[in-house]
């Protein structure tokens, strides 16, 4: 609840002369109601009525109006109640109302990398591996900076700079899809070198992983404007690589690696699984489910557990035992 102070008016019309202090709205609208209010009082009588939301009482004293208004601010967008489970295809929300949980959701995603890359790096430096493969870490890596500044700068009101740099992450993107299938290929030369030429069904995770990447960054930059559900497609594109460095954790936790499935899909797929219940269920909570989201969010999830079950697929192990012996010639 804000009070406006007493604001007294001549009779005359005069301009408002000021008897206290008065908090104004970040938009100035009080004194403009003020205004309408005063230009529409016809009676000297003391009254009370409510322009637009606003209850405005009226006194009259020794040849003066004197005006009290309490407002309740809202600083939130009205936004009607409406059922939890509605589909929204635009935010009919403030849209700054989305930027912190942005921001969760990313710092979520870098514990995990960091986490996840930081306790296997002295096993991954320790097999010397190509330039190719490090310069794969420095890109997505960049990306990762990239992202976060994109974040913050809409965090900080700079929404000017986030539109301008986005062209930058859009190229950027464009060069981690190059970078994903060479490392794909570069660590699959060293496993030949190092133990001969066999199958390896793991392709797949790093297949859907950059894939998907790519799908849900072209969706979330070509709906840019629209803010709520380009937030959502920008951060839902992140939880997509998030497995390499979840998976990484996983297993410095539990060295077994999975042998079914189900097993497979949360051993490696949990920290894609965990942000992106935790973005539809936040969304849920609040009743702002985006369309877009949702569908490429259950889409993705779906891929995981398809994924999970292709990678102990016999036809897939055979055809990527094709690939290495072609790609080892």
């Amino acid at each position: 609840m804000a009070t406006v102070g007493h604001i007294e008016l001549p009779r005359s019309g005069g301009p408002f002369i000021e008897a206290g202090p008065v908090p104004l709205e970040p938009r100035g609208s009080i004194p403009l109601l003020l205004h309408i209010a005063r230009d529409h009082i016809t009676s000297a009588i003391s009254s009370e009525f409510l322009l637009f939301n606003h209850r405005i009482s009226v006194d009259t004293q020794s040849g003066t109006l004197r005006f009290s208004a309490k407002q309740q601010i809202n600083w939130r967008s009205p936004v009607e109640k409406v059922a939890r489970w509605k589909w929204h295809v635009r935010g009919n929300w403030n849209p700054r109302e989305d930027r912190t949980p942005s921001l969760v959701w990313l710092g979520i995603f870098w514990i995990g990398m960091l986490l996840g890359f930081g306790l296997d790096a002295k096993h991954f430096l320790g097999k010397h591996p190509p330039l190719l493969l490090h310069l794969h870490a420095a890109v997505f890596t960049i990306w990762m900076f990239l992202i976060t500044a994109q974040v913050l700068l809409v965090v900080r009101n700079r929404v000017d700079l986030h539109r301008k740099f986005g062209w930058f992450l859009a190229a950027w993107a464009c060069l981690m899809g190059v970078m994903g299938p060479v490392a794909l290929y570069t660590s699959t030369m060293m496993d030949v070198k190092a133990h001969g030429v066999g199958p390896d069904p793991f392709m797949c995770v790093e297949i859907l992983s950059i894939s998907s990447f790519l799908i849900l960054l072209a969706i979330g930059f070509s709906l840019r404007k629209n803010s709520a559900a380009h937030k959502r497609m920008m951060i839902l594109s992140c939880a997509a690589i998030a497995a390499p460095g979840f998976a990484r954790l996983m297993e410095y936790l539990q060295p077994t690696f999975p042998s079914t499935p189900l097993h497979f899909l949360f051993y490696i797929y949990y920290g894609n699984i965990l942000l992106v219940l935790l973005m539809l269920g936040w969304d849920l909570i609040r009743g702002r489910l985006v369309r877009v989201h949702v569908i490429a969010s259950v889409t993705l999830l779906t891929c995981l557990c398809l994924n999970s079950f292709l990678f102990f697929w016999k036809p897939w192990s055979d055809l990527t035992l094709q690939w290495v012996t072609a790609w080892a010639k």
